[in-house]
């Protein structure tokens, strides 16, 4: 779940979060994990680093090994006003 083996430390308290919340193994193994950033773009896709192509949020969610727990962090561009200016 976390891309790398995590050491007996991370896992038995992954276990205990599980043991002592009774919440999902997903939900405790995302406490522990950095988001994803990435840019969205106009057309509400994003390129995924993860995944290597184009996705919706929703798709992302749909596909990720932690669903509805990952954890994504989607960030948009400033747009420009008529006079070329970014706004504030």
């Amino acid at each position: 779940m976390f891309g790398y083996d995590p050491g007996r430390a991370l896992k038995m308290q992954i276990l205990e979060d599980v043991r002592n919340t009774g919440c999902d193994i997903r939900e405790a193994a995302s406490r522990y994990i950095l988001p994803v950033l990435e840019r969205l773009e106009e057309n509400g896709t994003f390129w995924s680093s993860e995944f290597n192509r184009r996705m919706t949020p929703a798709e992302y969610y749909r596909i990720h090994r932690l669903g509805r727990f990952a954890r994504l962090v989607l960030y948009t561009r400033r747009k420009k006003n008529d006079r070329g200016e970014r706004r504030r």
